[in-house]
C-alpha cells in the first residue's frame, strides 16, 4: 500500500480532454498505456549524465547556481542584467521571477512576468509563474486566464515541440488542469527526465507529485536518482529529506536536511521541514527562531507564518496565533493551504477539534482542496464522528484516486465492515469476527471496570461513548492510526474518545494492561482537552497500570538505569522530543 493507486472507477485517457486539454495535447498521449494499478509500476528512469558545469562563459547557468545556493540578491542582479541583454531568452525571465517570488516580492514578480509575456509569448513556464504571482497578489481572475493561456499553448505548440523543457512545462500545466497524474507522469514528466539534456523541473515535479500523494517510497527513489544528476541541488536534497520525514525515518530526514542547508542555508522548503520537526517535539522556541530565519528571506512566507500560528496556539497565545494567520493570508486571502497547514499541525498535537475547524475553513476557501478533505476526515474519525469521517474519505478517494492515504483508508473501511461490534451505553468495541467470540465480552468488562475506577479517582464524568477498535493485522492498525502502514513500536494509541489497538495475537503484551493504560489516556486527555505534554500523559497511564495490578506497568530495569546513568535522560523541557529521536521500541518506552 505504499504506492499510488488508481480510483476504483479507472478513468481512460480521454479524462485529459475532459480536464480541458485539447486536440494536440491528446496527440501527445496517443501512446499512453492502459492505466496501471499504481503510478510507480512505471520504472523510474535511469539518470543520464549530468549537464556540463557552469563556466564563466555561461552566465545563465552561473546565475541559476547562485539562486540555488541561496545568493538571491546576486542571482536577481544577474537575472536583471540577463533580461536586458538577452530579452528573448525566457530562462532569464523565469529566473528573475523565481527569485522575486522566493523573496516574497510577488507584485514585482507580476510586473516582471507581464514584461516576460511580451518577449516569451509562447512560454508555458512563464504563464505558470504568472499564475503563481497573480494568486500571490489576489488577482484570481488573472491567475485563471494565465492557466487558460497555458492550455492554449499546449495545443498550439504540442505538434512541433517535444523538447524536455516543454514536456516538463506541459506536465505541470496538465496537473493544474486536472489531468490524471499517472498519465502526466508517463507521457510528460518521464520523457522530460530522460531527455538530452534532462529537464530538471521534470525531476522536481515528479518527486513533489509523489510527496503530494503520500507515496514516500516513490518520492525517495525519484529524488535519489535526481540527486545523481544534480548533486549539489538543495531542492533535490530537500525532497529526499521530505520523503524520509514522511516515511518516519528521522535519521535520514535530518541527514538530508543538513545536506540541503549545507548547499543553501536559506533554503526555505528544508527549513520548513525542520520547523515541523521542532513543533512535533514541542521545541517551540527553537521553531520560532527557525521561522524568524525564514521570514528574513521572505517576510510573507505563508507556510512559515501558518506554522508560527500553530506554535502560538499550542503555547496558549490565541491573539498572536490569529495575527500570524491573518498575515499568512494577507497576500492571498483565500489560500486554502494556510488553514490546511494549521489544521494538520494541530492534529499532530492532538488538537483534533481545532484542527477540524481549520480544515473546514480551508474547504470554505476551496471546496475541492483534497488535502484538507482528507485531513478533516482523519480528524473526525479520531473524534469519533465516524459516519461523516468515512463519507469524506470516500469522497476524497473519488476525487483523487492516486492519494495513498485516501486509498488506504477506503480499503480499511471495507475491511472494518466485516468486524464485529460489541456495544453498551459507554463503549463501542470493534474487533475481528474471529476474535470477538473468544474475548470480546472480557474486553467490555475490563473497560467498564477501568471507567468506574478512574472516573471516581479523578472526579471526572465522561459524557461521550468511547470507541475501541482492535485490529487483527498491524497494517490495518497503522492505517487507522497514522494513515499509512509501516509504523512500528506501537501497541495502541488513544486520541481522546477513540482508542486503536493491535490485537493481542500480534504481541506478547498483556492486552488487559494495554487497555487500562489507554483508557487512562481517555480520562487525562478529555480532562485537559488534549492540552498536556505527551510524556506526562504517558507517565500517568503507566502509573495507573501499576496501581490497577502490580504485575502491570513498566518498572525500572538495568537497561533504563543505564540510560539514565549514561546521560541519555532528556530534561523535562525536551522530554516530548524523545519520542521523535527514539532509535528503537525500547527507547520509545523509556521516553
Amino acid at each position: 500500500m505504499d504506492s499510488f493507486r488508481v480510483s476504483r472507477t479507472t478513468l481512460p485517457p480521454p479524462a485529459l480532454a475532459r480536464a480541458g486539454l485539447t486536440a494536440t495535447a491528446m496527440l501527445l498521449l496517443a501512446a499512453a498505456v492502459a492505466p496501471a494499478a499504481a503510478l510507480n509500476q512505471f520504472p523510474t528512469p535511469s539518470p543520464t549524465p549530468p549537464p556540463a558545469a557552469a563556466t564563466p562563459a555561461d552566465p545563465l547557468a552561473a546565475a541559476q547556481r547562485q539562486y540555488r545556493h541561496g545568493d538571491y540578491e546576486g542571482a536577481l542582479a544577474a537575472a536583471e542584467q540577463g533580461c536586458a541583454n538577452d530579452v528573448f531568452n525566457e530562462a532569464w525571465w523565469v529566473l528573475r521571477a523565481q527569485v522575486l517570488l522566493t523573496l516574497g516580492r510577488a507584485p514585482d514578480a507580476a510586473t516582471v512576468l507581464t514584461q516576460a509575456v511580451r518577449y516569451s509569448s509562447q512560454s508555458i513556464r512563464v504563464r505558470l509563474l504568472a499564475r503563481d504571482a497573480a494568486l500571490a497578489t489576489q488577482h484570481d481572475d488573472e491567475a485563471l486566464r494565465d492557466l487558460q493561456e497555458a492550455r492554449r499553448l499546449i495545443d498550439t505548440r504540442g505538434q512541433r515541440d517535444h523538447t524536455p523543457e516543454f514536456l516538463a512545462s506541459v506536465g505541470d500545466a496538465a496537473l493544474l488542469l486536472g489531468a490524471e497524474p499517472k498519465l502526466v507522469l508517463e507521457n510528460f514528466l518521464r520523457p522530460a527526465q530522460t531527455g538530452n539534456p534532462p529537464a530538471r523541473e521534470a525531476w522536481l515535479s515528479a518527486g513533489r507529485l509523489a510527496l503530494e500523494k503520500h507515496d514516500y517510497a516513490l518520492a525517495s527513489r525519484t529524488f535519489s536518482d535526481a540527486n545523481k544528476l544534480y548533486s549539489d541541488d538543495p531542492d533535490m536534497l530537500g525532497g529526499l529529506a521530505a520523503a524520509f520525514q514522511g516515511s518516519g525515518d528521522n535519521e535520514k530526514f535530518l541527514d538530508y536536511a543538513a545536506q540541503a542547508l549545507d548547499v543553501n542555508d536559506h533554503h526555505i522548503p528544508t527549513r520548513l521541514l525542520l520547523v515541523d520537526n521542532l513543533i512535533e517535539g514541542e521545541q517551540y522556541d527553537a521553531a520560532r527562531e527557525m521561522i524568524t530565519q525564514i521570514l528574513t528571506v521572505n517576510p510573507l512566507q505563508p507556510d512559515a507564518l501558518a506554522m508560527r500560528a500553530v506554535i502560538e496556539r499550542l503555547d496558549n497565545h490565541p491573539e498572536l496565533a490569529d495575527a500570524d494567520r491573518a498575515k499568512a493570508l494577507s497576500a492571498w486571502n483565500t489560500n486554502p493551504r494556510v488553514d490546511y497547514l494549521i489544521g494538520q499541525k494541530l492534529s499532530r498535537n492532538y488538537r483534533f477539534t481545532d484542527a477540524a475547524d481549520a480544515q473546514r475553513r480551508a474547504l470554505a476557501f476551496d471546496s475541492k482542496y483534497t488535502p484538507a478533505r482528507i485531513e478533516l476526515a482523519q480528524d473526525l474519525l479520531r473524534l469519533g464522528q465516524a459516519d461523516e469521517g468515512w463519507a469524506l474519505i470516500d469522497q476524497a478517494h473519488k476525487e483523487d484516486g492516486y492519494d495513498v492515504e485516501a486509498y488506504n483508508l477506503v480499503t480499511l473501511h471495507d475491511r472494518l465492515a466485516t468486524y464485529t461490534n460489541i456495544e453498551n451505553d459507554n463503549f463501542l468495541v470493534r474487533m475481528s469476527a474471529d476474535e470477538a467470540p473468544i474475548y470480546g465480552q472480557r474486553v467490555l468488562a475490563l473497560l467498564e471496570k477501568a471507567r468506574a475506577t478512574l472516573t471516581a479517582k479523578y472526579g471526572f464524568k465522561l459524557t461521550k461513548k468511547t470507541t475501541v477498535e482492535i485490529f487483527s493485522t498491524p497494517g490495518d492498525f497503522a492505517v487507522r492510526t497514522f494513515g499509512a502502514p509501516g509504523e512500528a513500536g506501537f501497541l495502541a494509541v488513544c486520541f481522546g474518545s477513540v482508542i486503536t489497538v493491535n490485537s493481542p495475537a500480534l504481541s506478547s503484551a498483556n492486552w488487559e494492561a494495554v487497555l487500562w493504560h489507554e483508557f487512562t489516556h481517555v480520562i487525562t486527555l478529555t480532562m485537559t482537552e488534549n492540552k498536556m505534554p505527551r510524556w506526562l500523559s504517558e507517565g500517568i497511564s503507566v502509573y495507573e497500570e501499576s496501581q490497577a495490578n502490580p504485575g502491570w506497568g513498566q518498572l525500572m530495569t538495568l537497561n533504563y538505569r543505564d540510560r539514565i546513568t549514561d546521560g541519555k535522560m532528556k530534561p523535562v523541557s525536551n522530554m516530548s522530543a524523545a519520542f521523535l529521536t527514539a532509535s528503537d521500541p525500547h527507547a520509545i518506552n523509556f521516553a
